[in-house]
């Protein structure tokens, strides 16, 4: 997994009062019924990675977009590589507000 999801794994681990969402949404180049089935293994593997990292798998849940939340609207290969991600959603059972900026360092192109 890249190294931008070690920042997933510190929110988490020492925090018992946060809770995650992993989503994922792919490019629009396939049927959506392909791209909704992607979009859950995606959800998925994020999920396990952090399981396996050592977060509890009842803070987690995924939410497979399919092609319903695009990032872009094109239809170059910058376009498409903005729209296959994961997004990690927190939330904090106290109520406090967790803020997390947009990265793209690693963006893969086709």
């Amino acid at each position: 997994m890249p190294a931008c999801w070690t920042q997933p794994m510190s929110e988490l681990l020492p925090a018992p009062q946060r809770r995650n969402s992993a989503g994922s949404q792919p490019n629009p180049r396939a049927s959506a019924a392909y791209n909704l089935a992607l979009s859950e293994r995606r959800s998925l593997a994020a999920r396990n990675y952090l399981v396996r990292q050592g977060v509890p798998p009842e803070r987690m849940r995924i939410v497979p977009f399919g092609e319903t939340q695009r990032r872009s609207q094109g239809s170059g290969r910058l376009e498409y590589a903005r729209d296959r991600r994961v997004e990690f959603v927190f939330t904090d059972l106290r109520g406090l507000d967790i803020i997390f900026q947009d990265q793209e360092a690693d963006l893969q192109l086709e």
